[in-house]
Protein backbone atom coordinates (compact mmCIF):
# COMPACT_ATOMS: atom_id res chain seq x y z
CA UNK A 1 0.00 0.00 0.00
CA UNK A 2 1.46 3.41 -0.87
CA UNK A 3 2.29 5.81 1.95
CA UNK A 4 0.53 9.14 1.60
CA UNK A 5 1.78 10.74 4.79
CA UNK A 6 2.23 14.47 4.91
CA UNK A 7 0.44 17.67 5.67
CA UNK A 8 -2.78 18.54 3.90
CA UNK A 9 -3.22 22.06 2.60
CA UNK A 10 -6.48 23.21 4.20
CA UNK A 11 -7.19 26.51 2.48
CA UNK A 12 -4.96 29.05 4.30
CA UNK A 13 -3.72 26.84 7.12
CA UNK A 14 -2.29 23.34 7.38
CA UNK A 15 -3.67 20.61 9.59
CA UNK A 16 -2.38 17.08 9.78
CA UNK A 17 -5.44 14.91 9.32
CA UNK A 18 -3.70 11.90 10.77
CA UNK A 19 -3.18 13.79 14.06
CA UNK A 20 -6.87 14.68 14.23
CA UNK A 21 -7.84 11.06 13.70
CA UNK A 22 -4.97 9.36 15.45
CA UNK A 23 -4.08 7.52 12.26
CA UNK A 24 -0.68 6.58 10.88
CA UNK A 25 0.89 8.38 7.94
CA UNK A 26 -0.13 5.55 5.65
CA UNK A 27 -3.78 6.11 6.53
CA UNK A 28 -4.02 9.50 4.84
CA UNK A 29 -3.89 10.28 1.14
CA UNK A 30 -2.46 13.80 1.10
CA UNK A 31 -3.57 16.27 -1.52
CA UNK A 32 -0.51 16.97 -3.63
CA UNK A 33 -2.13 19.06 -6.35
CA UNK A 34 -1.67 18.30 -10.04
CA UNK A 35 0.58 15.37 -10.76
CA UNK A 36 2.81 15.82 -13.78
CA UNK A 37 3.68 12.88 -16.03
CA UNK A 38 6.81 10.92 -15.13
CA UNK A 39 9.59 12.06 -17.52
CA UNK A 40 11.55 8.83 -17.03
CA UNK A 41 11.54 7.01 -20.41
CA UNK A 42 9.78 3.67 -20.34
CA UNK A 43 11.45 2.55 -23.59
CA UNK A 44 14.45 3.36 -25.82
CA UNK A 45 14.30 5.61 -28.87
CA UNK A 46 13.65 2.78 -31.32
CA UNK A 47 10.71 1.44 -29.30
CA UNK A 48 9.23 4.93 -28.94
CA UNK A 49 9.43 5.53 -32.69
CA UNK A 50 7.90 2.11 -33.40
CA UNK A 51 5.07 2.92 -31.02
CA UNK A 52 4.45 6.27 -32.74
CA UNK A 53 4.27 4.54 -36.11
CA UNK A 54 1.62 2.15 -34.76
CA UNK A 55 -0.52 4.85 -33.15
CA UNK A 56 -3.78 5.94 -34.70
CA UNK A 57 -2.03 8.88 -36.38
CA UNK A 58 0.98 6.75 -37.32
CA UNK A 59 0.63 7.58 -41.02
CA UNK A 60 0.95 11.31 -40.29
CA UNK A 61 3.92 10.71 -38.01
CA UNK A 62 5.71 8.57 -40.59
CA UNK A 63 5.23 11.16 -43.35
CA UNK A 64 6.62 13.98 -41.20
CA UNK A 65 9.35 11.97 -39.48
CA UNK A 66 10.64 10.06 -42.51
CA UNK A 67 10.54 12.69 -45.27
CA UNK A 68 9.64 15.96 -43.56
CA UNK A 69 6.21 16.11 -45.21
CA UNK A 70 4.76 18.86 -43.00
CA UNK A 71 1.75 19.23 -45.33
CA UNK A 72 0.45 15.92 -44.00
CA UNK A 73 -0.28 17.68 -40.71
CA UNK A 74 -3.02 19.68 -42.39
CA UNK A 75 -4.77 19.24 -45.69
CA UNK A 76 -6.28 22.71 -45.31
CA UNK A 77 -3.06 24.69 -45.43
CA UNK A 78 -0.92 25.09 -48.55
CA UNK A 79 2.09 26.46 -46.70
CA UNK A 80 2.24 25.23 -43.07
CA UNK A 81 4.86 27.13 -41.07
CA UNK A 82 8.09 25.33 -40.09
CA UNK A 83 7.56 26.23 -36.42
CA UNK A 84 4.03 24.85 -36.60
CA UNK A 85 5.37 21.59 -38.03
CA UNK A 86 8.03 21.47 -35.28
CA UNK A 87 5.44 21.97 -32.56
CA UNK A 88 3.10 19.37 -34.02
CA UNK A 89 5.79 16.70 -34.23
CA UNK A 90 7.00 17.49 -30.69
CA UNK A 91 3.42 17.17 -29.46
CA UNK A 92 3.06 13.81 -31.19
CA UNK A 93 6.30 12.51 -29.66
CA UNK A 94 5.41 13.97 -26.24
CA UNK A 95 2.47 11.58 -26.07
CA UNK A 96 4.91 8.65 -25.96
CA UNK A 97 7.74 10.19 -23.91
CA UNK A 98 8.05 13.26 -21.70
CA UNK A 99 11.86 13.08 -21.45
CA UNK A 100 13.20 16.26 -23.17
CA UNK A 101 16.50 14.58 -24.07
CA UNK A 102 14.73 11.68 -25.73
CA UNK A 103 12.34 13.98 -27.58
CA UNK A 104 15.29 16.01 -28.90
CA UNK A 105 17.14 12.90 -30.08
CA UNK A 106 14.03 11.70 -31.94
CA UNK A 107 13.38 15.14 -33.44
CA UNK A 108 16.94 15.25 -34.79
CA UNK A 109 16.32 11.96 -36.59
CA UNK A 110 13.30 13.44 -38.39
CA UNK A 111 12.96 14.99 -41.81
CA UNK A 112 12.23 18.40 -40.27
CA UNK A 113 15.83 19.10 -39.17
CA UNK A 114 16.89 22.70 -39.90
CA UNK A 115 19.62 25.10 -38.84
CA UNK A 116 17.31 27.26 -36.75
CA UNK A 117 17.02 24.51 -34.17
CA UNK A 118 20.57 25.29 -32.96
CA UNK A 119 20.16 29.07 -32.72
CA UNK A 120 20.16 30.56 -29.20
CA UNK A 121 16.82 31.09 -27.49
CA UNK A 122 16.28 32.01 -23.80
CA UNK A 123 19.53 30.47 -22.60
CA UNK A 124 19.18 27.31 -24.67
CA UNK A 125 18.60 26.32 -28.29
CA UNK A 126 15.44 27.03 -30.27
CA UNK A 127 14.64 23.31 -30.48
CA UNK A 128 15.13 22.72 -26.76
CA UNK A 129 13.07 25.81 -25.95
CA UNK A 130 10.30 24.54 -28.24
CA UNK A 131 10.35 21.13 -26.52
CA UNK A 132 10.17 22.66 -23.05
CA UNK A 133 7.25 24.88 -24.06
CA UNK A 134 5.28 21.92 -25.41
CA UNK A 135 6.05 19.84 -22.31
CA UNK A 136 4.92 22.70 -20.05
CA UNK A 137 1.52 22.72 -21.73
CA UNK A 138 0.90 19.16 -20.55
CA UNK A 139 -1.91 16.96 -21.79
CA UNK A 140 -2.76 13.25 -21.90
CA UNK A 141 0.12 10.80 -22.28
CA UNK A 142 0.60 7.18 -23.22
CA UNK A 143 0.19 4.93 -20.19
CA UNK A 144 1.65 1.42 -20.50
CA UNK A 145 -0.47 0.10 -17.61
CA UNK A 146 -3.93 -1.45 -17.50
CA UNK A 147 -5.79 1.83 -17.63
CA UNK A 148 -4.33 2.76 -21.00
CA UNK A 149 -5.50 -0.60 -22.34
CA UNK A 150 -8.98 0.12 -21.05
CA UNK A 151 -9.12 3.55 -22.70
CA UNK A 152 -7.51 2.85 -26.07
CA UNK A 153 -10.38 4.46 -27.89
CA UNK A 154 -10.09 7.74 -25.96
CA UNK A 155 -8.22 10.82 -27.29
CA UNK A 156 -4.61 10.64 -26.24
CA UNK A 157 -2.95 13.86 -27.37
CA UNK A 158 -3.58 17.05 -29.30
CA UNK A 159 -1.98 17.67 -32.68
CA UNK A 160 -1.30 21.18 -33.91
CA UNK A 161 -3.31 21.64 -37.07
CA UNK A 162 -1.65 23.99 -39.51
CA UNK A 163 -4.69 26.24 -39.79
CA UNK A 164 -4.32 27.00 -36.08
CA UNK A 165 -0.65 27.86 -36.34
CA UNK A 166 0.40 31.42 -37.11
CA UNK A 167 2.59 31.76 -40.19
CA UNK A 168 6.25 32.18 -39.38
CA UNK A 169 6.87 35.68 -40.71
CA UNK A 170 10.04 36.17 -38.72
CA UNK A 171 12.72 33.54 -38.17
CA UNK A 172 13.10 34.84 -34.60
CA UNK A 173 9.38 34.45 -33.87
CA UNK A 174 8.25 32.57 -30.83
CA UNK A 175 6.47 29.22 -30.79
CA UNK A 176 3.03 28.88 -32.40
CA UNK A 177 -0.12 29.09 -30.27
CA UNK A 178 -1.49 26.45 -27.96
CA UNK A 179 -1.88 22.93 -29.30
CA UNK A 180 -5.44 22.40 -30.47
CA UNK A 181 -7.71 19.48 -29.55
CA UNK A 182 -8.34 18.39 -33.11
CA UNK A 183 -6.35 15.21 -33.45
CA UNK A 184 -6.08 12.09 -31.37
CA UNK A 185 -4.06 8.92 -31.15
CA UNK A 186 -3.75 6.00 -28.83
CA UNK A 187 -1.89 2.76 -29.12
CA UNK A 188 -4.36 0.58 -30.93
CA UNK A 189 -4.61 -3.19 -30.73
CA UNK A 190 -6.07 -4.88 -33.79
CA UNK A 191 -9.82 -4.42 -34.01
CA UNK A 192 -10.33 -8.18 -33.72
CA UNK A 193 -8.66 -8.11 -30.29
CA UNK A 194 -10.35 -4.96 -29.01
CA UNK A 195 -13.84 -5.98 -30.11
CA UNK A 196 -13.79 -9.78 -30.51
CA UNK A 197 -16.79 -11.55 -31.97
CA UNK A 198 -18.30 -14.35 -29.92
CA UNK A 199 -20.63 -17.13 -31.01
CA UNK A 200 -23.92 -16.96 -29.14
CA UNK A 201 -24.04 -20.66 -28.31
CA UNK A 202 -20.52 -20.57 -26.83
CA UNK A 203 -21.31 -17.39 -24.93
CA UNK A 204 -24.41 -19.03 -23.49
CA UNK A 205 -22.33 -21.90 -22.09
CA UNK A 206 -19.82 -19.61 -20.41
CA UNK A 207 -19.57 -20.00 -16.64
CA UNK A 208 -20.57 -16.76 -14.93
CA UNK A 209 -19.60 -15.77 -11.42
CA UNK A 210 -22.56 -15.22 -9.10
CA UNK A 211 -23.72 -11.67 -8.50
CA UNK A 212 -22.05 -10.54 -5.26
CA UNK A 213 -24.12 -7.96 -3.45
CA UNK A 214 -22.65 -5.14 -1.39
CA UNK A 215 -24.99 -4.41 1.48
CA UNK A 216 -26.41 -0.98 2.20
CA UNK A 217 -27.44 -0.55 5.84
CA UNK A 218 -27.42 -4.34 6.05
CA UNK A 219 -29.66 -4.84 3.00
CA UNK A 220 -28.89 -6.43 -0.35
CA UNK A 221 -30.31 -5.39 -3.69
CA UNK A 222 -28.84 -1.91 -4.18
CA UNK A 223 -25.12 -2.27 -4.99
CA UNK A 224 -23.12 -5.00 -6.74
CA UNK A 225 -19.43 -5.71 -6.17
CA UNK A 226 -17.33 -5.16 -9.29
CA UNK A 227 -19.93 -3.05 -11.13
CA UNK A 228 -20.52 0.66 -11.79
CA UNK A 229 -23.18 2.77 -10.08
CA UNK A 230 -24.56 6.31 -10.12
CA UNK A 231 -26.30 7.61 -7.01
CA UNK A 232 -28.34 10.71 -7.88
CA UNK A 233 -30.10 13.04 -5.47
CA UNK A 234 -31.08 16.65 -5.05
CA UNK A 235 -28.43 18.69 -3.14
CA UNK A 236 -28.40 18.25 0.65
CA UNK A 237 -30.50 15.09 0.53
CA UNK A 238 -27.73 12.95 2.03
CA UNK A 239 -25.74 11.35 -0.81
CA UNK A 240 -22.39 11.70 0.92
CA UNK A 241 -23.67 10.47 4.30
CA UNK A 242 -25.18 7.35 2.72
CA UNK A 243 -22.08 6.80 0.56
CA UNK A 244 -19.71 6.95 3.53
CA UNK A 245 -21.91 4.62 5.59
CA UNK A 246 -22.02 2.13 2.69
CA UNK A 247 -18.28 2.27 1.99
CA UNK A 248 -17.44 1.69 5.66
CA UNK A 249 -19.85 -1.24 5.67
CA UNK A 250 -18.12 -2.75 2.60
CA UNK A 251 -14.64 -2.28 4.06
CA UNK A 252 -15.68 -3.84 7.37
CA UNK A 253 -17.18 -6.85 5.60
CA UNK A 254 -14.08 -7.59 3.47
CA UNK A 255 -10.61 -6.70 4.74
CA UNK A 256 -9.11 -7.09 1.24
CA UNK A 257 -11.08 -4.11 -0.12
CA UNK A 258 -9.48 -0.68 -0.61
CA UNK A 259 -11.42 2.53 -1.28
CA UNK A 260 -10.13 5.64 -3.05
CA UNK A 261 -12.59 8.46 -2.45
CA UNK A 262 -12.34 11.55 -4.71
CA UNK A 263 -14.25 14.30 -2.91
CA UNK A 264 -15.35 17.88 -3.48
CA UNK A 265 -15.23 18.52 0.25
CA UNK A 266 -12.19 19.78 2.14
CA UNK A 267 -10.03 17.57 4.39
CA UNK A 268 -11.17 19.72 7.33
CA UNK A 269 -14.77 18.65 6.75
CA UNK A 270 -13.79 14.98 6.45
CA UNK A 271 -11.67 15.20 9.61
CA UNK A 272 -14.67 16.42 11.58
CA UNK A 273 -16.93 13.77 10.10
CA UNK A 274 -14.50 10.91 10.74
CA UNK A 275 -13.72 12.03 14.31
CA UNK A 276 -17.33 11.29 15.22
CA UNK A 277 -17.23 7.66 14.12
CA UNK A 278 -17.46 5.10 16.92
CA UNK A 279 -16.37 2.19 14.71
CA UNK A 280 -13.07 2.86 12.90
CA UNK A 281 -12.91 -0.51 11.14
CA UNK A 282 -11.56 -0.08 7.62
CA UNK A 283 -10.31 3.50 7.97
CA UNK A 284 -6.76 2.30 7.26
CA UNK A 285 -8.01 1.19 3.81
CA UNK A 286 -10.01 4.34 3.01
CA UNK A 287 -8.10 7.11 1.19
CA UNK A 288 -9.54 10.56 0.57
CA UNK A 289 -8.42 12.89 -2.19
CA UNK A 290 -9.56 16.52 -2.03
CA UNK A 291 -10.04 16.56 -5.80
CA UNK A 292 -11.71 19.91 -6.49
CA UNK A 293 -9.83 21.41 -9.45
CA UNK A 294 -7.80 18.25 -9.96
CA UNK A 295 -9.41 17.28 -13.27
CA UNK A 296 -10.35 13.88 -14.66
CA UNK A 297 -6.97 13.15 -16.25
CA UNK A 298 -5.03 13.83 -13.05
CA UNK A 299 -7.48 11.66 -11.10
CA UNK A 300 -6.85 8.82 -13.56
CA UNK A 301 -3.09 9.39 -13.48
CA UNK A 302 -3.23 9.20 -9.68
CA UNK A 303 -4.77 5.75 -9.81
CA UNK A 304 -2.34 4.55 -12.50
CA UNK A 305 0.69 5.76 -10.55
CA UNK A 306 -0.30 4.66 -7.06
CA UNK A 307 -1.97 1.39 -8.02
CA UNK A 308 -0.08 0.08 -11.08
CA UNK A 309 -0.32 -3.32 -12.75
CA UNK A 310 -3.86 -4.12 -11.65
CA UNK A 311 -3.34 -3.54 -7.91
CA UNK A 312 -7.03 -2.68 -7.54
CA UNK A 313 -8.26 -5.71 -9.46
CA UNK A 314 -11.27 -7.33 -7.72
CA UNK A 315 -10.55 -5.31 -4.56
CA UNK A 316 -10.85 -1.64 -5.43
CA UNK A 317 -13.73 0.70 -4.56
CA UNK A 318 -13.58 4.03 -6.40
CA UNK A 319 -15.90 6.84 -5.32
CA UNK A 320 -16.29 10.08 -7.29
CA UNK A 321 -18.27 12.56 -5.19
CA UNK A 322 -19.55 14.27 -7.31
CA UNK A 323 -19.60 13.95 -11.09
CA UNK A 324 -18.65 17.63 -11.38
CA UNK A 325 -15.08 16.65 -10.51
CA UNK A 326 -14.76 15.28 -14.07
CA UNK A 327 -14.96 18.82 -15.46
CA UNK A 328 -18.30 18.51 -17.25
CA UNK A 329 -19.42 21.90 -18.57
CA UNK A 330 -23.03 21.04 -19.43
CA UNK A 331 -24.55 18.35 -17.24
CA UNK A 332 -27.69 18.13 -19.36
CA UNK A 333 -25.61 17.23 -22.42
CA UNK A 334 -26.11 13.48 -22.71
CA UNK A 335 -23.20 12.91 -25.11
CA UNK A 336 -20.80 14.91 -22.95
CA UNK A 337 -21.86 12.93 -19.89
CA UNK A 338 -21.23 9.64 -21.62
CA UNK A 339 -17.76 10.74 -22.82
CA UNK A 340 -16.81 11.81 -19.30
CA UNK A 341 -17.98 8.63 -17.59
CA UNK A 342 -16.90 6.04 -20.18
CA UNK A 343 -13.14 6.03 -19.28
CA UNK A 344 -14.08 5.26 -15.68
CA UNK A 345 -16.51 2.47 -16.51
CA UNK A 346 -13.94 0.95 -18.90
CA UNK A 347 -11.35 1.08 -16.11
CA UNK A 348 -13.84 -0.50 -13.71
CA UNK A 349 -14.67 -3.27 -16.18
CA UNK A 350 -11.00 -3.99 -16.89
CA UNK A 351 -10.18 -4.45 -13.20
CA UNK A 352 -13.61 -5.69 -12.05
CA UNK A 353 -13.52 -3.14 -9.27
CA UNK A 354 -16.50 -1.24 -7.82
CA UNK A 355 -17.30 2.28 -9.04
CA UNK A 356 -19.75 4.69 -7.37
CA UNK A 357 -20.34 8.15 -8.84
CA UNK A 358 -22.50 10.63 -6.95
CA UNK A 359 -24.57 13.01 -9.04
CA UNK A 360 -27.64 15.21 -8.71
CA UNK A 361 -31.18 15.08 -10.01
CA UNK A 362 -33.03 17.76 -11.94
CA UNK A 363 -35.29 20.08 -9.98
CA UNK A 364 -38.24 18.91 -12.05
CA UNK A 365 -37.53 15.25 -11.28
CA UNK A 366 -38.80 12.47 -13.54
CA UNK A 367 -39.64 8.78 -13.64
CA UNK A 368 -37.48 5.77 -14.54
CA UNK A 369 -34.25 7.74 -14.28
CA UNK A 370 -35.44 10.73 -16.29
CA UNK A 371 -34.81 12.97 -13.28
CA UNK A 372 -31.07 12.24 -13.39
CA UNK A 373 -29.14 15.09 -15.00
CA UNK A 374 -27.49 13.84 -18.16
CA UNK A 375 -30.39 11.57 -19.03
CA UNK A 376 -29.96 8.45 -21.08
CA UNK A 377 -26.27 9.08 -21.83
CA UNK A 378 -25.34 8.70 -18.17
CA UNK A 379 -27.84 5.95 -17.43
CA UNK A 380 -26.58 3.89 -20.36
CA UNK A 381 -22.94 4.25 -19.32
CA UNK A 382 -23.22 2.50 -15.93
CA UNK A 383 -24.59 -0.79 -14.65
CA UNK A 384 -26.96 0.59 -11.99
CA UNK A 385 -28.59 3.97 -11.39
CA UNK A 386 -30.07 4.79 -8.00
CA UNK A 387 -32.13 7.82 -6.99
CA UNK A 388 -32.37 9.21 -3.47
CA UNK A 389 -35.35 11.34 -2.40
CA UNK A 390 -36.84 12.81 0.74
CA UNK A 391 -40.09 11.23 1.89
CA UNK A 392 -42.99 13.65 1.46
CA UNK A 393 -44.64 12.63 4.73
CA UNK A 394 -41.81 11.87 7.17
CA UNK A 395 -39.06 14.48 7.35
CA UNK A 396 -36.24 12.18 8.37
CA UNK A 397 -37.09 9.33 6.00
CA UNK A 398 -35.21 8.88 2.75
CA UNK A 399 -36.38 6.80 -0.21
CA UNK A 400 -33.72 5.07 -2.31
CA UNK A 401 -34.78 3.53 -5.61
CA UNK A 402 -33.00 1.37 -8.17
CA UNK A 403 -34.31 2.97 -11.36
CA UNK A 404 -32.07 1.39 -13.99
CA UNK A 405 -30.00 -1.76 -13.64
CA UNK A 406 -28.37 -4.64 -15.50
CA UNK A 407 -27.86 -6.99 -12.54
CA UNK A 408 -30.53 -6.14 -9.97
CA UNK A 409 -34.28 -6.06 -9.62
CA UNK A 410 -35.83 -2.63 -9.40
CA UNK A 411 -36.48 -1.89 -5.74
CA UNK A 412 -37.55 1.06 -3.61
CA UNK A 413 -36.51 1.15 0.04
CA UNK A 414 -36.82 3.51 2.99
CA UNK A 415 -34.19 4.35 5.54
CA UNK A 416 -34.33 6.65 8.52
CA UNK A 417 -31.84 9.46 9.11
CA UNK A 418 -31.53 10.68 12.69
CA UNK A 419 -29.32 13.71 13.32
CA UNK A 420 -27.47 14.67 16.50
CA UNK A 421 -25.28 17.77 16.76
CA UNK A 422 -22.44 18.93 18.98
CA UNK A 423 -19.42 21.23 18.77
CA UNK A 424 -17.78 19.02 16.12
CA UNK A 425 -20.80 19.13 13.85
CA UNK A 426 -23.69 16.86 12.96
CA UNK A 427 -23.75 13.07 13.22
CA UNK A 428 -26.21 10.98 11.23
CA UNK A 429 -27.49 7.60 12.35
CA UNK A 430 -28.96 5.65 9.44
CA UNK A 431 -31.35 2.74 9.91
CA UNK A 432 -33.02 0.76 7.14
CA UNK A 433 -36.80 0.71 7.64
CA UNK A 434 -37.84 -1.60 4.81
CA UNK A 435 -39.06 -1.73 1.23
CA UNK A 436 -41.36 1.13 0.43
CA UNK A 437 -44.18 -1.16 -0.66
CA UNK A 438 -44.15 -2.78 2.80
CA UNK A 439 -43.62 0.29 4.98
CA UNK A 440 -45.58 3.42 5.72
CA UNK A 441 -45.54 5.59 8.80
CA UNK A 442 -49.00 4.41 9.82
CA UNK A 443 -47.97 0.77 9.43
CA UNK A 444 -44.96 1.33 11.68
CA UNK A 445 -47.19 2.88 14.33
CA UNK A 446 -49.59 -0.08 14.11
CA UNK A 447 -46.75 -2.57 14.48
CA UNK A 448 -45.65 -0.81 17.66
CA UNK A 449 -49.21 -0.80 18.99
CA UNK A 450 -49.48 -4.54 18.36
CA UNK A 451 -46.31 -5.08 20.43
CA UNK A 452 -47.92 -3.48 23.49
CA UNK A 453 -49.38 -5.79 26.19
CA UNK A 454 -51.34 -5.39 29.40
CA UNK A 455 -48.02 -5.44 31.26
CA UNK A 456 -45.85 -2.34 31.70
CA UNK A 457 -42.81 -2.42 29.37
CA UNK A 458 -39.95 -0.03 28.76
CA UNK A 459 -39.50 1.49 25.31
CA UNK A 460 -36.46 -0.74 24.77
CA UNK A 461 -38.43 -3.88 25.62
CA UNK A 462 -41.14 -2.93 23.14
CA UNK A 463 -38.53 -2.30 20.44
CA UNK A 464 -36.89 -5.68 21.06
CA UNK A 465 -40.27 -7.40 20.60
CA UNK A 466 -40.65 -6.01 17.06
CA UNK A 467 -39.61 -8.08 14.06
CA UNK A 468 -37.37 -6.67 11.34
CA UNK A 469 -37.29 -4.05 10.08
CA UNK A 470 -36.99 -2.55 13.55
CA UNK A 471 -37.60 1.21 13.86
CA UNK A 472 -34.94 3.44 15.33
CA UNK A 473 -35.19 4.67 18.91
CA UNK A 474 -36.33 8.05 17.62
CA UNK A 475 -39.18 6.51 15.56
CA UNK A 476 -40.17 4.18 18.40
CA UNK A 477 -40.43 6.99 20.94
CA UNK A 478 -42.24 9.25 18.45
CA UNK A 479 -44.89 6.62 17.67
CA UNK A 480 -45.35 5.64 21.33
CA UNK A 481 -46.00 9.31 22.11
CA UNK A 482 -48.50 9.38 19.25
CA UNK A 483 -50.29 6.31 20.63
CA UNK A 484 -50.33 7.91 24.08
CA UNK A 485 -51.78 11.16 22.75
CA UNK A 486 -54.46 9.17 20.90
CA UNK A 487 -55.39 7.35 24.13
CA UNK A 488 -54.45 3.95 22.72
CA UNK A 489 -51.49 3.50 25.09
CA UNK A 490 -50.85 4.35 28.74
CA UNK A 491 -47.57 5.74 30.01
CA UNK A 492 -45.74 5.88 33.31
CA UNK A 493 -45.43 8.72 34.21
CA UNK A 494 -48.81 9.70 32.73
CA UNK A 495 -49.04 11.74 29.56
CA UNK A 496 -48.81 15.45 30.30
CA UNK A 497 -46.52 15.11 33.29
CA UNK A 498 -42.99 16.48 33.11
CA UNK A 499 -40.34 13.83 32.47
CA UNK A 500 -37.10 14.23 34.40
CA UNK A 501 -33.76 13.72 32.71
CA UNK A 502 -32.80 10.05 32.42
CA UNK A 503 -36.22 8.86 33.59
CA UNK A 504 -37.34 5.57 32.00
CA UNK A 505 -40.74 5.49 30.39
CA UNK A 506 -43.04 2.47 30.60
CA UNK A 507 -45.94 1.66 28.35
CA UNK A 508 -48.94 -0.71 28.14
CA UNK A 509 -52.21 -1.05 26.27
CA UNK A 510 -54.92 1.40 27.28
Amino acid sequence: MPDYGGTLDLLTEKIELRELLGLTAGDVWAQEGVRTPDPTPYADDVEIIDGLRNDKNGTKFAAVFDIGDSESLSAKRDDPSPSGADASLISIIRFRTQDPDQIERIMRQSGLVRDKWDTPRNGTTFLRYSIERILARGGPVYEPGLLSQARKAQPAFHVVEAEEVERETDESSDLPPEVSPSGDARTQAPASERWPSMRADELRERDLPPVEHLTMLGQEGYFVKGESHVLAAFPKTGKTVLTLASVLEWLAADDTQVCIYFSEESPRMWARRLKKLDDTTGLDRLYFVAARGMGAQNMINRLDTDYPDGALEHRGIIVIDTLRLLGIEEENDSAQMERAVSPWTEYQQTLTCTLLINHHTRKGGGRHGEGVSGGHGLIGAVDTVLELHRDDNVDNWRIIKVVGTRSLEEISGIYERVETSDILGTTHELRYVGEKKDVTRDETTERIWEALTDTWQTSAQIGDALNDPQPSKWTLNRDLQKLGNEGRALRQPPMGEVISSGQKLRWRLA
